[in-house]
């Protein structure tokens, strides 16, 4: 699923070590370090965001579906 999620995304977002990073697309400064604030505060260790050309947001597992709402809203405030 990893794989070809990120394949299909126009952005995509890593999360390792307390910060996130663009790897595909642009994404502010100000969200991406959101982004790693709320996802370590969370406990996450390591975690992938993906982003379609259509705007949907999909999450790795490592992500708990209780944060995806939260983490949506920085993406998209």
């Amino acid at each position: 699923m990893k794989f070809l999620s990120r394949l299909l995304s126009v952005t995509v977002i890593t999360f390792a070590h307390g910060r996130c990073q663009a790897v595909r697309g642009k994404v502010e400064r100000h969200r991406l370090e959101a982004l790693g604030a709320c996802l370590a505060e969370a406990g996450v260790g390591r975690a992938e965001i993906w982003i379609a050309g259509d705007g949907r947001v999909t999450f790795s597992r490592e992500i708990g579906p209780v944060l995806h709402q939260r983490l949506r809203n920085i993406l998209h405030a």
